[in-house]
């Protein structure tokens, strides 16, 4: 997984220096999907809330499989937030980043999974 990982964080990187949102779209639903994998269902939210922000810029959709892992994963994430509330929350922040900031997010979601974590925290 971390190779992939550092794919992802390197792709964010790249398309962010062109901040072009059918480029970004993949990268961040891949992102959200790999925070929802590591237990961090708030970024999740927040990351699948940019990738739709994206994709209506663009007036598309999900691809197939990005809808699919995205069926498998969210369900699950949203079970893992600590409420409606805080959920409802991580997504409208994730409506309102710009799509340099939702693909900075997306990198450091990357750093972050990358790391071990540690007991209690």
């Amino acid at each position: 997984m971390s190779t992939a990982q550092a794919q992802l964080a390197n792709a964010a990187e790249w398309i962010a220096a062109g901040a072009d949102p059918e480029s970004a779209a993949p990268v961040l639903s891949a992102a959200a999907v790999i925070a929802a994998r590591h237990d961090n269902a708030l970024r999740a939210a927040t990351l699948w809330a940019a990738t739709d922000h994206a994709l209506g810029r663009i007036n598309r959709a999900d691809t197939p499989g990005a809808a699919k892992l995205r069926n498998d994963w969210l369900p699950l994430a949203r079970t893992a937030a600590p409420d409606s509330a805080t959920w409802e929350a991580a997504w409208a922040a994730g409506t309102a980043l710009s799509l340099d900031e939702a693909l900075e997010l997306a990198v450091n979601s990357q750093d972050q999974a990358a790391r071990p974590r540690m007991v209690g925290s």
